[in-house]
């Protein structure tokens, strides 16, 4: 054979088999089976393939409702209507479209009656077993996605004329393409980033059912005019998991889906695609709705560089196509569109998380991995680190990013100063003075950093809790000179300390910071929010009236910062405090008041979208329902903020872990114990993996583990759990961490509960003897109250009746420093009317009688 007709043959052959599939499978079907690029070229040509035109590539079939108004339509004529094909329960109208598996009809369905997308397999394709597999499963496919944001199937069946064609029926979307639509809309960038949320949404949707699309791009996603997207045509698309012979339909090195929009795994026809393809059509999609155009212009190029431009060429940056998207934008953008699969988002959820996460100005998984990045984002907003051994130099990097925050500021001063000619003096020499104060501090980082401990042996590089340590103990020598410099980084470090869960350090410099403030009157954000963290942490070891001092103090403030957003974010924050600091102090309808205060502004700075800030305000909300003990209103908060946290967040998150525990929590109160034990389990893993060893969260949640064993019976190893946790707290904060009284008062009511009185006793002793002598009966009134009222039951058994008396009398004393009545109250009254009764004293059992009767039904 000559090699003019052996290549004529194998045109011929490739041309044949390229028919047998869908026309958007032919560019890059014929790209991965020709034998070199001129062949590929004919094959083309005798297809239709027109490579300038950049929508030949879109076939598979798009159930595209018309967007020309109604009266650019032209009415088919008789014989077009004739030619129509009949399919029994619906009445076809009109085409809509064609491509190489079938055609789709707009129709009306009878019953029930309404318009539909009607998608029926080409009857040149019915002894085609595997393009018959193909339209089954996508119908397969469809059947399973219930979701708003996805054209839903209504029906399948086989048409009536002749052939017997299968069909499916499904919603018919009155739209324009996703990026047509926020073009014509002009949208602003949070608008199209909200949009496109709701697409990922979608999409996860598919995911979370093995359902990958695998040809995603603007056409496949319409929006109505009520602007909700929805996206179509799974015609391609597979299953993640249990796939067999018979829907494993695509062959490997065989090429499924848009050029324009194909990830590079796809375009190589790998035959190994997961949801990072789809993650990657996303990516492309959301560069071109920001930029207007894609990352990558194929326009005019050859198949052959089209498909080297997506495996090998990293497209622009969309932060210098846009530079409204410089930042951490750009990051989540580029992370998106990763050539390498791993270094991709996992999934559309975790894509449209980071996304939240961006919007919510939350750190975003999309930057460098930098802890300092994440240290500087959760400093300021008081969210838990999730590493302990960080190196030092990432703290050195902290400081730098910190003090760039800083210089940024004073940037933006200086430009609002050139505009203001009022404030210009007093502006401009503000900006001066904080730019020289971040290239300060910059600089006191940098050598702090050089000097941890350098010749060390062991290690070559510190810890973060090293180089920080080392940071507070040269701070005030060597900044005596610049006391507002002092001021800010011992609030850094204040917070940084509170976030990796050291309290004690991080009380002394936050209560340092705030001293300089006060001494220097200085009343600008940062000293405002160094007294609300200050305010937090005092809440932490139960000094509810100092820390409400501190949010008083603020709000008298507040009025003078100049920036409206961070004036009412600081509000929000203080209001927040006083409602905490009234939580602690057991005043509830105060607390109800001021946190649903708190909540109504957080959701005006930061509308209907998930946010931590809002996440925070509903989690106190349900403390306060569940000391109000309104359980069942306590589980609906908390499944609020769990469901607005992992929307912000990605699992494992310390974020996350709260509001699970708190729901937890809140179904063991409505003694609902199976359902609440995976909760809490699921609230301990979390914690371990994203939290430091000595991080104070641990302890409430393997607290709640302990309390699982107690309801199933097993007493005696929920002490034991007990005791666990009360040497892990001592080994790692000391005997003044205020959680021992509530693991040893724990582990007393249950020898109590064993009725191990020998064992309990000396224990309740105990604890009393210590809160007394520290003199924190004022502090913790409640913890009194409680140890109080059990040793007297104790006492009263053995008929040592006076002192049972005076520990009764004690704790009814206590009640006083609370504004409603503790849960012990009623018990305590009941005790002394018995006591009084037996010793003869009618007038003083008559006085507890009538306080007892005045009690709440609650109480009692």
């Amino acid at each position: 054979m000559n090699p003019s007709s052996e290549r004529s043959e194998q045109i011929s052959a490739l041309f044949a088999a390229a028919l047998a599939r869908p026309s958007s499978e032919h560019a890059s079907f014929v790209a991965a089976h020709a034998a070199d690029p001129s062949v590929a070229s004919d094959v083309l040509e005798l297809l239709g393939y027109d490579a300038a035109a950049a929508h030949a590539l879109d076939a598979l079939l798009q159930p595209i409702a018309a967007q020309r108004p109604a009266s650019e339509e032209r009415a088919p004529d008789a014989e077009s209507v004739a030619a129509l094909p009949r399919v029994r329960g619906f009445r076809i109208s009109r085409h809509l479209g064609s491509g190489g598996m079938g055609s789709v009809f707009e129709a009306e369905q009878e019953h029930p009656r309404r318009a539909v997308a009607l998608k029926l397999l080409n009857s040149s394709l019915l002894r085609t077993p595997e393009v018959q597999r193909r339209f089954e499963h996508e119908a397969q496919l469809l059947a399973r996605l219930e979701h708003e944001g996805i054209a839903r199937l209504y029906q399948a069946g086989a048409a009536e004329h002749p052939s017997g064609a299968p069909y499916y029926a499904m919603e018919l979307v009155a739209g324009r393409p996703l990026v047509e639509h926020t073009t014509a809309r002009s949208l602003s960038l949070r608008a199209k980033l909200e949009l496109f949320l709701r697409v990922l949404d979608a999409v996860q949707h598919a995911h979370q059912r093995g359902i990958i699309h695998r040809d995603l791009k603007p056409a496949n996603i319409l929006v109505t005019e009520l602007g909700e997207p929805k996206v179509l045509d799974f015609g391609i698309a597979r299953e993640l998991e249990g796939a067999d012979d018979r829907s494993q339909l695509t062959s490997a090195g065989q090429v499924l889906g848009t050029l324009a929009y194909m990830s590079p795994e796809q375009a190589q026809g790998d035959p190994d695609i997961d949801v990072r393809a789809d993650v990657y059509s996303l990516g492309v999609l959301l560069y071109e709705l920001i930029a207007g155009r894609p990352p990558y212009e194929l326009g005019g190029k050859g198949l052959t560089a089209a498909l080297r431009s997506i495996c090998e060429v990293e497209p622009p940056p969309i932060g210098r196509v846009v530079r409204v998207a410089r930042g951490d934008l750009e990051n989540i953008v580029g992370k998106a569109l990763a050539k390498e699969r791993p270094r991709r988002y996992e999934s559309a959820g975790a894509f449209a998380a980071d996304l939240r996460r961006y919007l919510a100005h939350e750190p975003v998984l999309a930057h460098r991995p930098s802890a300092l990045y994440v240290l500087r984002k959760f400093a300021r907003r008081h969210v838990a680190l999730v590493a302990a051994g960080a190196s030092a130099a990432l703290a050195l990097l902290a400081g730098a990013a910190f003090a760039f925050a800083f210089a940024l500021e004073a940037s933006r001063e200086a430009e609002r100063a050139k505009t203001e000619a009022g404030r210009a003096d007093r502006e401009r020499d503000r900006a001066r003075l904080e730019a020289q104060s971040a290239e300060r501090f910059v600089g006191f980082i940098r050598e702090t950093f050089l000097r941890v401990d350098p010749g060390r042996a062991t290690r070559a590089d510190p810890t973060l809790r090293e180089a920080l340590d080392a940071i507070g103990s040269t701070l005030d020598r060597r900044l005596d000179a610049e006391p507002q410099l002092r001021q800010r980084v011992h609030s850094f470090l204040g917070a940084i300390y509170h976030s990796l869960g050291h309290p004690d350090l991080a009380e002394r410099h936050l209560g340092e910071a705030v001293r300089l403030g006060d001494e220097l009157k200085l009343e600008d954000e940062y000293a405002q929010r160094a007294r609300l963290d200050l305010a937090f942490r005092l809440q932490k070891s139960g000094r509810f009236r100092e820390a409400r001092a501190l949010a008083e103090r603020v709000l008298e403030g507040v009025d003078a910062l100049d920036d409206r957003a961070t004036r009412e974010l600081v509000r929000a924050n203080a209001t927040l405090s006083l409602g905490e600091s009234a939580l602690g102090e057991n005043e509830l309808a105060s607390a109800q008041r001021l946190l649903e205060e708190s909540l109504a502004q957080r959701r005006v700075l930061f509308g209907q979208q998930p946010h931590e800030e809002v996440a925070i305000a509903l989690l106190l909300l349900g403390k306060v329902a569940i000391a109000a003990r309104r359980f069942e209103e306590a589980e609906h908060l908390a499944r609020e903020h769990l469901s607005q946290r992992q929307r912000i967040h990605t699992a494992p998150h310390p974020a996350i872990a709260e509001s699970i525990h708190e729901l937890a929590y809140a179904l063991w109160l409505r003694e609902r114990f199976e359902e609440a034990t995976p909760w809490i389990e699921e609230a301990v893993r979390q914690r371990e993996l994203t939290l430091p060893r000595d991080h104070p969260a641990h302890i409430s949640s393997r607290s709640a583990l302990a309390a699982i064993r107690e309801q199933r019976g097993d007493l005696a190893g929920a002490i034991a759990q007990y005791a666990e946790l009360e040497k892990r707290v001592l080994e790692i904060w000391g005997a003044e961490h205020p959680h021992l009284y509530e693991l040893r008062y724990s582990q007393a009511a249950l020898w109590m509960q064993s009725s191990r009185l020998e064992e309990a006793e000396p224990r309740f002793r105990r604890l009393l003897e210590e809160l007394g002598a520290k003199n924190r009966a004022g502090q913790f009134p409640l913890r009194v109250i409680a140890c109080a009222h059990s040793l007297a039951a104790i006492l009263i058994s053995r008929d040592e009746l006076e002192e049972a008396e005076a520990l009764l009398l004690r704790a009814r004393e206590l009640e006083e420093l609370l504004v409603e009545p503790s849960g012990f109250l009623g018990s305590v009254l009941k005790k002394l009317v018995l006591l009084a009764d037996r010793a003869g004293r009618t007038a003083d059992a008559e006085r507890w009688r009538q306080e007892l009767a005045a009690l709440p039904a609650t109480k009692e």
